[in-house]
């Protein structure tokens, strides 16, 4: 194993998770995306925006994620959020699979029409993070 990478899993605890298995290990980090410029693990929520008559709206798919704890940043012409999912390590477990991506994640997303930045609201339903900005009327 590389020494780099195995001093980013120790960091994370991820050997609690792995026992030191090979096989583990191939899934864990097949799994996770290492970032070069970061020293954790970095995961991009899947998101829509769209317009309807009044707002724009963007749609972040984060299930698992305590809303009241996302951070968004509106800035000139770009939104970004911010984030973690935390995992629940009710027990050690030797993983078989490990598809869901847990940690810190940031989405920067473009804001593509004139809106009224202090109009942002946010609300939470099945997973789904959903940000309206009215929309500026020319």
């Amino acid at each position: 194993m590389e020494k780099k990478v195995k001093q980013k899993l120790e960091k994370f605890k991820a050997f609690q998770l792995l026992d030191d298995d090979d096989f583990s290990y191939r899934s864990y980090v097949s799994c996770y995306k290492m970032t070069n410029d970061s020293v954790e693990f970095a995961w991009k929520p899947q998101s829509d925006i769209y317009l309807t008559e009044n707002e724009l709206v963007y749609c972040i798919s984060i299930p698992f994620v305590d809303p009241s704890k996302i951070e968004v940043i509106i800035e000139l012409d770009k939104i970004t959020i911010k984030g973690e999912r935390k995992k629940n390590d009710e027990e050690r477990k030797h993983y078989y699979m490990m598809n869901i991506e847990y940690g810190p994640f940031e989405i920067r997303l473009n804001i593509p029409v004139p809106v009224q930045r202090q109009s942002l609201s946010k609300e939470y339903i099945d997973g789904l993070f959903y940000l309206r900005l009215k929309l500026v009327k020319i």
